[in-house]
């Protein structure tokens, strides 16, 4: 295994990041992130009817807004924040936010290399 020791420098981020979800996990404030069409109706000013018809528009994408996921649809709840607020894929090229994740298999995934 080769270590890119530039690379290095990033550890204190990941440490940073790793610090930031146990705090998540130890306040319990962990959120709900996927919504039913029921409960995207109580989480948005929609109606259940409003938003089965930006679906079948596709006001709302699949693969970035929803999911099918055994026959029903579940609905990202991040996703669904910046849609609300105007932000999506079309209209702005900072969309793809990384997530804690992201960022960490990155750095891991850099130091490794």
């Amino acid at each position: 295994m080769n270590v890119d020791f530039e690379a290095l420098s990033q550890i204190p981020q990941l440490i940073e990041l790793v610090m930031g979800l146990k705090t998540t996990l130890e306040a319990g404030t962990i959120e709900k992130r996927w919504l039913s069409t029921s409960e995207m109706a109580e989480y948005t000013p929609y109606t259940k009817n409003t938003i089965e018809a930006k679906v079948k528009s596709k006001d709302l994408v699949r693969g970035i807004h929803y999911h099918k996921k055994d026959g029903k649809l579940v609905y990202d709840k991040y996703e669904i924040d910046k849609w609300l607020m105007g932000i999506s894929p079309a209209n702005n090229s900072s969309y793809q936010e990384n997530s804690v994740f992201e960022i960490t298999d990155e750095i891991l995934a850099s130091i490794a290399s």
